[in-house]
This record gives structure tokens, sequence and C-alpha cells, in this order.
């Protein structure tokens, strides 16, 4: 009953607004927008900062706006003492808006957001030390890819003169992380939610100063410009490689290669799902607009391979020969991703700092610099429970495994411990200049698997064991922690469950990987591209800026 109340009460509004729509939540419909065109999860939170400041604006409502880790929050500072014309300026919010609200606490909002439209919904929030604000947004197949956590905090800030004149001063100055002397905090402003400067703002850092986040400038104070120390400053880019095995001229090359060598190839290595493309590039790179905003150039590793739908001329996008990076013509082709991998720190214009993906990677939800390094430049190698496994390597070792057993032969007779785990199929973390050092230090391993046309027993694995191994050891990187999803795509039962409450439950993975390593009957086959393709146009809905229109 509540939910048909409910739609008509939009049915007015819905008639006027071609581009909203209902969002079934789990809590029941709401109104949301629908988006079509590129965007990212930023772009999504500032459009509720740009309607949030807009009522306080028309109402002459003075507010700062900073940014929280490259994005991942926004916040709107106001005065406590203006909170009476606050929620005047929010009661103006129309319908067509579809702004929703809810008190916010550390956890999150403390209750299901509504309408902010709605009177009913605003007197929940008449008390509130911090508000959620957000709009659902849905794609046009009815996939939300909006909510609130892409939205903004509204935080009302006290004056230390009022704080200390209230009865309850005392217990507010004792939640707060700052100590300041009464006479100053007299000037001061002060908030009970943490942040990452400070909770208590002396007058001299009140000073208006305005704040650049994406293409949009906003006001804020002084206190929140600083460049803060644990926060990741320096430029980061991303490195794919990519193939397509579907190239027919490609195809007969590896082929005739492959009746050249003689020797067979290990089944897993001589797969030819180990190059079929499904289009997951396409997927990825919608993944990086919309959840990674802060990578600066997507450099795209092919053999001469352009995807049909990406747009080249994009500023972005740097396509990568492998003629380009190889040191010797006489190596090429190659099919190996492992002789590749030994050469994409040679890529012209890498930044120092990068994150390698396998076109089979996505981000799964919005994840942050912090997430792969820390401010100093020191990054994260993300271990497994996965085992290496004892013995020497051999022709019947899984290709993985033989290359993670010779990387343990070579950092041992190096340093002397004994590696025993894997790492996550989860994006790199890796230094330029740490890759470098690894040339120079092990030339002729890397040299030998730069060289090897296939997989061999006899390689290294540079970005996934060789590199994050040596980085660890040599303190250059330190164990991190990523909320990744593995998805096997030679098992479709599994693959079916498993994306299907992808696409049910909320995005709790900061990265996905739909790994195809073991060849499929047809029909199988079948049935898994078309469940993967239902599986990424609902889970990345949008096209990214990089396609083709």
């Amino acid at each position: 009953m509540h939910r048909a109340r409910l739609r008509r009460r939009w049915r007015r509004t819905l008639a006027a607004q071609s581009t909203l729509g209902i969002y079934e939540h789990a809590h029941g419909p709401v109104l949301a927008r629908t988006r079509t065109s590129p965007c990212s999860t930023r772009e999504l939170a500032l459009q509720v900062v740009d309607l949030t400041t807009e009522l306080l604006q028309a109402h002459a409502v003075d507010y700062f706006v900073r940014e929280v880790d490259h994005g991942r929050d926004y916040v709107v500072g106001v005065r406590a003492a203006e909170r009476d014309r606050v929620y005047t300026a929010l009661a103006d919010t129309r319908p067509e808006d579809v702004l929703y609200a809810a008190a916010e606490t550390l956890r999150g909002p403390a209750d299901i957001p509504r309408p902010l439209a709605e009177q009913s919904s605003r007197r929940r929030l008449r008390h509130a030390d911090a508000i959620r604000l957000c709009q659902y947004v849905r794609s046009a197949n009815g996939v939300r890819i909006g909510g609130p956590e892409h939205g903004c905090v509204l935080e009302f800030w006290h004056s230390g003169a009022t704080v200390l004149e209230r009865s309850d001063g005392p217990s507010i100055l004792d939640r707060l992380h700052v100590v300041v002397p009464e006479d100053r905090l007299a000037e001061s402003i002060l908030c009970t939610r943490p942040n990452p400067v400070s909770q208590i703002i002396p007058s001299e850092e009140q000073q208006p100063a305005r704040i650049t986040i994406g293409d949009r400038n906003y006001p804020t104070l002084c206190a929140f410009t600083h460049p803060v120390a644990h926060t990741v400053n320096f430029p980061i880019d991303l490195v794919y490689t990519w193939v397509d095995g579907s190239d027919p001229e490609w195809a007969a090359r590896r082929d005739a290669y492959l009746r050249e060598r003689g020797e067979a190839l290990h089944r897993i290595a001589a797969s030819a799902t180990r190059y079929e493309s499904r289009d997951e590039l396409k997927y990825s790179l919608r993944s990086v607009e919309m959840f990674a905003p802060f990578v600066r150039t997507i450099h795209i590793v092919t053999d001469g391979q352009v995807p049909d739908w990406l747009d080249t001329e994009h500023e972005r996008v740097h396509l990568v020969d492998h003629r380009d990076i190889f040191p010797s013509l006489d190596v090429l082709p190659v099919f190996s991703s492992r002789a590749i991998e030994t050469r994409i720190h040679h890529i012209p214009g890498l930044s120092e700092h990068y994150i390698y993906l396998n076109d089979d990677m996505m981000f799964g939800r919005y994840v942050a610099p912090d997430t792969f390094f820390h401010a100093n430049g020191i990054g994260k190698s993300f271990l497994s429970q996965g085992q290496i496994g004892l013995g020497e390597p051999t022709g019947a070792d899984h290709p993985p495994r033989a290359a993670a057993k010779n990387t343990r032969a070579l950092l041992q007779a190096e340093f002397g411990p004994f590696i025993t785990r894997t790492f996550k199929h989860a994006p790199y973390p890796m230094r330029r200049s740490v890759a470098h050092e690894l040339d120079e230090r092990f030339p002729e391993a890397i040299a030998r698997t730069t060289a090897s046309r296939f997989r061999s027993p006899s390689d290294v694995t540079l970005t996934s064991s060789l590199y994050p191994n040596y980085a660890l050891m040599t303190g250059r990187a330190v164990p991190g922690e990523i909320s990744s999803a593995y998805i096997n795509l030679a098992k479709p039962a599994a693959l079916r469950r498993r994306t299907d409450a992808l696409l049910r439950g909320p995005r709790t993975f900061d990265s996905l990987c739909l790994n195809d390593t073991e060849p499929l009957p047809p029909r199988k086959r079948a049935r898994v591209d078309a469940q993967l393709q239902h599986f990424l146009e609902h889970y990345f809905p949008l096209a990214s800026s990089m396609e083709r229109s």
C-alpha cells in the first residue's frame, strides 16, 4: 500500500520530468535521476554539492566546502547559529531535485535517506549535527549508479564562545581531538565530527579561500587549503596489456610460431582463452572513469592492435606498441604476457608511480590513491592466502606457480628469506624506478623472460611476483589490504551465482577480476559469454568518454 501511494504521489513529477524514473530500493521505491552520459562518482557527488550550495546561496547562508581524500566524500560546512536559515533553505528543494537526506553519524546515515522535499523528512533532521544529502541516480536500463555513498555531508560548526556558555559545553570539548586555550577558543569554530585537519579552527584559519575540485571552484576556509602530509599528491598512471585473439592475422602469426616451436606448451599456457577478448577492456575503462578519477594517463600496450570502440584521440589514452618498448625487434612478436610485463616500465612518459592491470581487472567501487600508495611514495602489495608450494619448477607446474618458484630462487639467493605466498589477482601498484632496479639486479632472468615468445617454466613474472616481493624486501612496499573478487569464467554455474550476487547487493569490492583460463565446449562458452555480457552491462552501464560515439 505504501509503495502504491508513493507512485501515485510521484505521477505528476514523473510526467513533467523525462529524466526521472523510479528505482526499486531494498527499502522501497525511490525517485531517481536517469543518467545516460559518462560520469564519475565525483561528478555525482558534486551535483549534490551544487544543489545544496545553490539552496544555501538563495537564502544568503555562508558556507564552505572541503574535499575528503581525493573525493571519497565532500563536506559543506555551515555555522550552527544559522541552523534555522539552513532548514528554511533546505525546505525550498523541489520534488524534481530528487534530493534525499538522513542524519549522519561517523558510520554513515543514521536512518534511511528520505525525500528532503517532504516536511516529515526535514523534521527528523532538526537536531542533527550533520546531514547526509544524496540523489539516487540510475542508468537507462534501471541500474543504480548513485546513492548515499555519492553525495555530501552538511556539517554544522559551532562558535567556541557559544559552546563555552552552554551547560553541555565541557562534554562537547571532551570529544574533540585538539586542545585550545579558553581565550582562543572563544574566537574559534568547532565541529564534533573529525576531519583530516582539525576539529577546532582558530580565527586566523577562518579566512575565506577558494578550492578547485575537478572543473568547479568553491569557497572554503584557509585551514582546508594546506597540502596535508598524509595525502597522496603525486601523479599516478594506469597501464594495461591488451590483445585481441580473434584477430585472424594475429592468430595466424601465433599459430605459425607455435608450430615452429615444436615443443608442447602447458595446456594453460597454450590455451586460446588466454588471448580471447570479450571487450573486458571497455568495461574496465568504464570502471576507471567511474571509480578512479585520480588516474592521470592510461597506457594501453598492444601488438599493433586497436580496439574498434576506443577513441584513440582521447586526452587520457596513450596507445603503446610492443615495438616502442622492447629492446630489440628480433624478439618480436611475443605472445607471452610475462614478456610484455618485463617492458612496461619502459613506456615513454610513464609516471614514477603507476598501477598495472590486466584487461580482465576492473574497479568495483570508488577507490582513492591511498588504496595503492602511501603519501611518502611507498606502495602496497596485496598478499593472498594462496601458497606457491615446495620444490623446483617443472613443466607440469601451473605456469604462475612455476614462475613464482623461479622468483623465490632469485630472491632467496639475494636476500635469504623464503617466499611462500602468492598475490591477489588485483591491481598491482608499482614504481618505475624499482622496476628499472630489477633490470639491473636480475638481468639474466628478466632478459630470458623478455625473449620468451610463449610462456616457459624458466620465466619470472615481474608484475605479480618478482616486483611485489622485491619491493617488500627492500622497503619500497608494505602489505596492504584490498577488497577483491576473483571470478573464474571456467565455472559457469559459479559465475552466474557470483555475478547475480554482485548485481543485487551493495558494492563492497574495490576490484574485480574476471579470469578466463580453461577452454570450454561451445555451448558452455556461449552461456558464459551471455552471462558475462549481462553482468558487465549492468555493473558498468554508462559508456566512458574514451569510447567512440
